[in-house]
């Protein structure tokens, strides 16, 4: 899903983000910093609450009502034993702006893992992330989410980083003991 950040008629958007859908209840994962500025969001025309955020990890969880079969869950898969050239694909909504109007359009980048060890609890890829990415997800060659990418190295925009699938599965499990 993309995600409108101003929810009032009358007020000019401002951007967008990406997510995906991790239950079949409509929860959505996307990045801490995409829904930082308020607590409902569009989504689809329907209302998104923030039900989880956790700026340090840079995640947020929202809750989209949905009816069961709705929407497509994606699987998270297994981000411990990745190898350094494993093909990845980033599916996101890359943001570009002409004149003064802001542009989304879909983007289907591929890459590999650069490191398959964790940097400061990140993955390490060579996919280039653009204004609109963050939040969406990296999936491996089998189609499972191995991570959910976040940011570019300002200085190597060829160096990008994701939030790892088994944190994602953490965070997830915690989230589901309190909901």
């Amino acid at each position: 899903p993309t995600f409108d950040r101003n929810k009032h008629e009358g007020t000019e958007e401002i951007g967008g983000g990406t997510g995906f859908f991790v239950d079949e209840s409509g929860l959505i994962l996307t990045n801490a910093h995409v829904v930082e500025s308020g607590s409902v969001f569009l989504i689809q025309d329907r209302e998104a609450k923030v039900i989880y955020r956790n700026r340090e990890k840079d995640v947020a969880v929202l809750q989209l009502n949905v009816d069961v079969g709705d929407v497509t869950v994606v699987e998270l898969g297994d981000s411990e034993n990745l190898e350094i050239g494993q093909v990845v694909t980033a599916v996101g909504l890359s943001g570009y702006k002409t004149g003064s109007a802001i542009q989304m359009d879909q983007s289907i980048m591929v890459g590999s893992i650069n490191s398959p060890t964790e940097i400061k609890g990140l993955l390490e890829t060579d996919i280039p992330i653009q204004s609109g990415d963050s939040g969406s997800p990296l999936v491996d060659v089998n189609g499972k989410v191995i991570g959910m990418n976040t940011i570019t190295n300002n200085e190597d925009l060829n160096v990008s980083f994701a939030i790892p699938a088994n944190e994602i599965k953490r965070i997830l499990t915690e989230l589901d003991g309190v909901r």
